[in-house]
């Protein structure tokens, strides 16, 4: 959980250094560059709810064979 928690935050923050570069290269008006770089952001943004849901699957994994041990008990 910490790793993925970790992974997303890393994301993030690359994704906040990509969106300034990208609005100073829209400022040059470098509109090749800013287009790549906003595809960019769109991949982080698409990767961090793929590490949100694979941590929602984790945690229903780890409750279930909780329950499921606990049940045993």
């Amino acid at each position: 959980m910490r790793g993925i928690d970790r992974q997303i935050r890393e994301i993030q923050r690359e994704e906040n250094k990509v969106k300034k570069s990208c609005k100073d290269a829209a400022k040059r008006n470098d509109i090749a560059s800013s287009k790549i770089l906003a595809k960019e952001i769109v991949q982080s943004r698409r990767a961090v709810s793929r590490l949100y849901a694979n941590k929602v699957r984790s945690k229903r994994y780890v409750q279930g064979r909780l329950a499921f041990v606990v049940g045993k008990l």
